[in-house]
């Protein structure tokens, strides 16, 4: 009969010199902090990135605020809704989600800066419908607001990659940190605009957003006209 060898050695414990060396591995490759930093800092310096961050910042600052804002005026006079009603007016999202994937063939057609200007076009046209006193044009408004941000926020994001020549992680992650700074900063101002005067106001300021997300665009396709030239 042959027992079982019950030495420590037989119980597939890490050896102890192996798992030092591990530790000192994970010591020498620690975080490179000047590389991640340079990598952001070379495209800020690009002549296209820092306009679609700027994009991004913009468009999400829009779509945000109007969301935020609409659910004060909806459970307002003269609509009054309730919670659970006002809750259904966000199933237009689901137009969202087929105008991003249809955004990406168009591109392809018409090429970006015309597919990302037609977006914030979308958007400008829904924010002037919210204004309408029915219901039905407000909801109608919100949906145009919703195609135009995920048509524009698509191919925005989509450019990041196709732009920056190296450390596309880097800029991918400069362009969420875009996202995250108009949906809060920018979500915020327009409550101070509802505040003042209530969604008149709210309109107004998303009109300019839009208005300086025009501009970027069209400098992004004046940069890339002058770099292919």
């Amino acid at each position: 009969m042959v027992l079982p060898d019950l030495s420590l050695r037989s119980q597939h414990f890490p050896d102890p010199d192996a798992a030092l060396d591990m530790v000192r591995f994970i010591r020498r490759s620690g975080i490179n902090t000047a590389y991640h930093l340079g990598a952001w800092a070379c495209h800020l310096r690009h002549p296209g990135l820092p306009l679609l961050f700027a994009t991004g910042i913009l468009v999400l600052g829009v779509f945000v605020a109007t969301f935020n804002d609409l659910t004060f005026r909806l459970s307002a006079l003269p609509y009054g809704l309730n919670q659970a009603q006002i809750s259904l007016v966000f199933a237009v999202f689901l137009f969202g989600v087929m105008s991003s994937s249809t955004a990406g063939s168009r591109t392809d057609l018409f090429g970006r800066g015309s597919v990302l200007a037609s977006g914030i076009l979308i958007m400008a046209v829904g924010i002037a419908l919210t204004l309408l006193p029915s219901l039905p044009g407000m909801i109608v408004g919100v949906a145009a607001v919703t195609v135009g941000f995920f048509v524009a926020r698509s191919v925005a994001s989509g450019w990041v990659g196709r732009m920056a020549a190296e450390s596309k992680g880097h800029a991918a992650s400069l362009y969420l940190r875009a996202d995250y700074l108009g949906s809060s900063c920018l979500g915020l101002a327009g409550g101070w605009f509802w505040t003042a005067q209530a969604w008149p106001a709210v309109a107004v300021f998303n009109v300019v957003l839009l208005a300086l997300t025009m501009v970027a665009a069209a400098l992004l396709c004046w940069s890339k006209r002058r770099r292919a030239a």
